[in-house]
């Protein structure tokens, strides 16, 4: 009798034991979640020539920006001179890269060129420049595509600008298209 009541006894404890133990642990905790606004790293923004050529009534934005970044939806206006067989406009634009130097993630911009019948985008990781020579005027970087595949420029982490963007135009240019980037970072 006594073996059939410890084996009852042991079977009720194996059964009920691990039941009563983990209903009695129960653990809560609260975090407190914080929500701030940032400035994008990497944006558009006015180019270091920017300011002159706008005072020049050459380039302008609308609506203005209010901060360091031209956000999406802002009319960029170019405006070429009348009679004129070339106008040049280097580094009016530039998309910024605020990214540390510590950032280990490639990051890649890719530039769609509006399609804008005598109006050429140029681009360069380094600083555009004019050259003025007996065939006409032409501007130092990498033709910006109006095609479907863009053009891909690889960023490196420098906190700073790094990629200086510029316009070359007939004074008979006029029209209207989207200018598009896209950003992608690679883990």
């Amino acid at each position: 009798m006594k073996i059939r009541k410890l084996a009852f006894l042991s079977t009720l404890f194996a059964i009920l034991l691990p039941a009563l133990v983990v209903a009695t642990v129960v653990i809560s905790y609260t975090y407190t979640i914080n929500v701030s606004s940032t400035n994008p790293e990497i944006y558009l923004a006015e180019g270091p020539n920017y300011p002159t050529a706008s005072s020049l009534g050459l380039i302008s934005l609308s609506p203005t920006p209010t901060s360091n970044s031209i956000t999406s939806g802002t009319t960029i206006a170019i405006n070429t001179v009348s009679g004129s067989y070339k106008t040049a406009l280097v580094n009016v634009l530039e998309v910024y890269n605020g990214t540390s130097s510590s950032f280990k993630y490639p990051v890649y911009v890719t530039l769609y060129a509006p399609s804008i019948t005598g109006l050429t985008m140029y681009a360069s990781i380094s600083p555009l420049t004019v050259t003025n020579s007996t065939s006409g005027i032409s501007i130092t970087g990498t033709v910006v595509s109006t095609s479907s595949s863009g053009t891909t420029f690889h960023l490196t982490a420098s906190g700073g600008a790094a990629l200086y963007i510029g316009f070359l135009m007939t004074g008979s240019a006029s029209g209207s298209a989207n200018f598009v980037i896209n950003y992608q970072i690679n883990s």
